[in-house]
């Protein structure tokens, strides 16, 4: 897994588009060469601890869940939503990444996960797990933060 701050066109088919817009993308596991790998907008006024800005760890969150397999969330408040919604500063994770996470990797060592019901299976990408509001995003090679 590389960390990079890049700008513009920085050779990877995902160009930045000088701030505002993308602030980072991430690729996926089985990506080839740049698994894993995760890309932060040089353009960008990153910052910690405070609401001017763009949070740097709120971002990188984001996209380490992009580099451990975890699609976009259609549930706002989860770290896996699509787009930044502002500095967070009790950012904790939804019910929704717990899921989605656990989901790919099972429960953390030595912890019992939140037993799923059959109606209440997580779905990628779905919030609730509820089919009717299930919103199916299909994995891309890259995935930008926008």
């Amino acid at each position: 897994m590389r960390i990079l701050w890049e700008a513009g066109d920085h050779g990877d088919g995902d160009p930045f588009d000088q701030g505002g817009g993308t602030l980072a993308h991430a690729f996926f596991p089985k990506q080839g060469e740049m698994s894993g790998d995760i890309h932060f907008d040089d353009d960008e006024r990153w910052t910690l601890g405070s609401y001017s800005g763009i949070n740097l760890t709120q971002v990188a969150v984001h996209e380490i869940g992009h580099s451990l397999g975890l699609s976009h969330s259609s549930v706002r408040g989860a770290i896996m939503f699509p787009s930044y919604e502002g500095y967070r500063p009790n950012l904790d994770l939804h019910d929704d990444d717990i899921k989605g996470i656990q989901a790919l990797y099972g429960p953390a060592q030595g912890e019992e996960g939140r037993e799923l019901e059959p109606e209440d299976e997580w779905i990628p990408g779905s919030g609730s797990g509820n089919p009717v509001i299930t919103a199916l995003i299909n994995l891309c090679s890259n995935c930008s933060l926008m």
